[in-house]
């Protein structure tokens, strides 16, 4: 696990240089001004990940992957946010799925049939 950086390809787009601050600010503020400094960065946040949206498709790797591709690239971008142990696990899945669209493929040819 990078534990350098933890963002993902959705925080690198949606975060912005006044949000980091704002958020380094937070834990040298008062207990009140705390919650009203997390509730305008969520606030913030928020609306940036609302004009992403709408604006832009540039997230999106569903249109330029087929499903079992998209399955794939989604469990190799999750490896990176987890533990030795859960990585493992996600190649065991990966390792299944692969065995799954292999058998599927020799049925479609009639390898098997």
């Amino acid at each position: 696990m990078d534990e350098e950086n933890m963002f993902t390809p959705f925080d690198e787009v949606n975060q912005t240089k006044e949000l980091q601050i704002l958020k380094t600010m937070i834990p040298y503020m008062s207990k009140s001004a705390q919650r009203q400094m997390t509730m305008m960065v969520h606030y913030i946040s928020l609306m940036n990940s609302m004009k992403i949206i709408s604006n832009a498709p540039a997230l999106s790797v569903a249109e330029s992957e087929s499903p079992s591709d998209r399955r794939i690239s989604m469990l190799n971008a999750l490896k990176k946010y987890c533990t030795k142990s859960e990585q493992e696990t996600i190649d065991n899945i990966l390792n299944i799925f692969s065995v799954l669209d292999n058998v599927e493929a020799y049925d479609k040819a009639g390898i098997f049939k």
